[in-house]
């Protein structure tokens, strides 16, 4: 289980998870979608556009998340991390640095900068780039290139005698 969302479920409802699971789904996709939907290249405000409505989708399913959320889970911050943390790539970061200091462990200040500032272990940005930086960054790639393909086909794409644009 690497996404974790038994344990996150367990600890402010299953609700809760789902919710804010849908909402940054929806965000990243109809950011991306806004943001690749300009008519040339330049278009820099459709793209700005995209990424603040995709963000605003984020942060109210993240508010409506906490507030509807129902557990063991008392205060915000912790209900934040509960349901916005990256549980999974912590676990993977807990497996692959304790071979080099079996007492290691996430979440801890001296453990957290030992990991930072050697090369053989995993720091703690890994999660937050694992979970929302490269998902974002991939999709709004394969957008791109799906939008730039679409408005001018190439000779690749027009073997089956199909009109990809009007």
């Amino acid at each position: 289980m690497v996404y974790q969302a038994p344990y996150q479920a367990k600890r402010v409802g299953k609700f809760s998870v789902v919710l804010y699971d849908m909402c940054f789904f929806v965000a990243i996709t109809l950011g991306v979608i806004i943001a690749v939907s300009g008519n040339k290249d330049s278009d820099v405000d459709v793209i700005w556009v995209g990424v603040f409505i995709g963000m605003f989708v984020w942060i109210f399913g993240l508010v409506a998340a906490v507030l509807l959320s129902k557990g063991r889970v008392n205060g915000i911050s912790e209900k934040i991390w509960c349901i916005a943390g990256w549980h999974g790539p912590d676990m993977i970061r807990r497996m692959v640095n304790k071979e080099y200091e079996p007492e290691w462990e996430p979440g801890h200040a001296r453990d957290e900068i030992r990991a930072l500032l050697r090369f053989d272990m995993i720091s703690a940005p890994f999660g937050f780039l694992i979970k929302y930086i490269i998902p974002g960054v991939l999709l709004l790639l394969v957008g791109l290139h799906l939008a730039r393909t679409l408005r001018s086909p190439t000779t690749d794409m027009q073997w089956s005698g199909i009109c990809w644009v009007s």
